[in-house]
């Protein structure tokens, strides 16, 4: 693609008309610039804007051509295209994180998989549930052993009786510098090719351990986000509001547990409420007679027996008239469920106040 000033300066040089194709050319190079290193447009135009610059180039686009118009049109619709494509790429790049941090992990669980073999074949006492890791040295490894074994952290009570049975298990050194080789059963944060875990990550594995399965694949993911200075199990329960396959799922949560927003009205489709509020009325015709015998009046919607209803107006301008009058409460709960965007709602308390991982939602205040 030639670079956009040249294309500017081409499509100036065309005549007055072609102003509202440069506008477009302007906006359709800006998202090609706002996607880059991000992500990769796909577009089925890039060709044809190849060949509107050559055709500039020699001349041969009059301005009264009707080649004019035909590129304008085309120029139009590969704008739309691209606009698409980043407004879907907003709308999902916070799962993007999620699926890197997938790919990595995969790539890392490969990486491990033959030496996870050889020393589980090793150690005859290794079982897969708890949290251990496998504690070799760095002497006998640099001697190209892997001599070592599996330590199951939550088999002892405290941190100084964990360090003890790690230099017994080496005690044929007499100042063993620990290395870490394997770990399983625990967040990856807390573990340490290049000695033991500390005293505090000790105590969290074995609190981690104690948690219920589904708490603890939250937990991760809380981890995995690290938005807090305090990672602690506490600050994880504060913080966890739940597992929700959608924005709208977590809308409708968001609305039970801490009410209908502020500004709730903005959430409201205002248009479908008044289609379907006015469904069974008509506009007032001065030819017919109302329920009391009069001339129906052209300003107001009348229902099926004649009784004057509301001032007649668009279908958005009768539904935001009907409930500024009753009040959201006034719709009931199978209304706002029908008509309350919680999708919306959910995606820009995710963009704001809430954080997400995986799935698992967690306050950000």
């Amino acid at each position: 693609m030639k670079e956009l000033n040249d294309f500017c300066s081409i499509i100036h040089q065309a005549g007055s008309q072609w102003d509202d194709a440069l506008g477009w050319l302007e906006k359709l190079y800006s998202l090609m610039a706002s996607g880059k290193g991000r992500f990769e447009l796909e577009i089925n135009g890039k060709d044809e804007l190849d060949t509107l610059y050559s055709l500039l180039r020699a001349g041969r686009l009059d301005d009264d051509d009707r080649s004019y118009i035909k590129w304008r049109n085309r120029l139009n619709e590969l704008y739309e295209e691209m606009a698409a494509q980043v407004e879907k790429f907003k709308k999902d790049k916070r799962f993007l994180k999620s699926s890197k941090r997938t790919a990595m992990k995969e790539s890392t669980r490969k990486q491990k998989m033959k030496f996870k073999k050889i020393v589980k074949e090793a150690d005859e006492g290794y079982d897969s549930d708890t949290p251990k890791i496998y504690v070799g040295t760095y002497a006998k490894y640099n001697n190209g052993s892997i001599d070592g074994k599996w330590i199951t952290l939550p088999d002892y009570n405290t941190y100084e009786e964990f360090v003890d049975a790690c230099r017994e298990l080496h005690s044929d050194e007499d100042d063993p510098e620990f290395m870490v080789q394997d770990y399983e059963n625990f967040p990856e944060k807390w573990y340490h090719e290049g000695g033991l875990p500390s005293e505090e990550e000790f105590d969290k594995i074995n609190e981690y351990y104690l948690m219920d399965d589904g708490d603890k694949e939250a937990y991760e993911a809380f981890l995995d986000l690290n938005l807090w200075d305090d990672d602690s199990i506490e600050t994880f329960q504060e913080k966890y509001e739940g597992h929700f396959n959608t924005p709208e799922d977590f809308g409708v949560h968001a609305v039970d547990t801490f009410g209908m927003p502020e500004n709730a009205e903005y959430y409201i489709d205002y248009e479908a409420f008044g289609r379907d509020l006015t469904m069974d009325w008509h506009r007032g015709d001065e030819d017919e007679k109302d329920a009391e015998g009069e001339p129906e009046d052209p300003d107001y919607y009348y229902d099926s027996e004649g009784y004057q209803q509301m001032a007649y107006g668009s279908d958005a301008e009768v539904g935001e008239e009907y409930i500024d009058d009753v009040g959201l409460d006034g719709l009931g709960k199978d209304a706002m469920d029908f008509y309350f965007d919680y999708d919306q709602y959910g995606r820009e308390l995710l963009m704001t106040d809430f954080a997400e991982q995986d799935g698992f939602i967690f306050s950000n205040y």
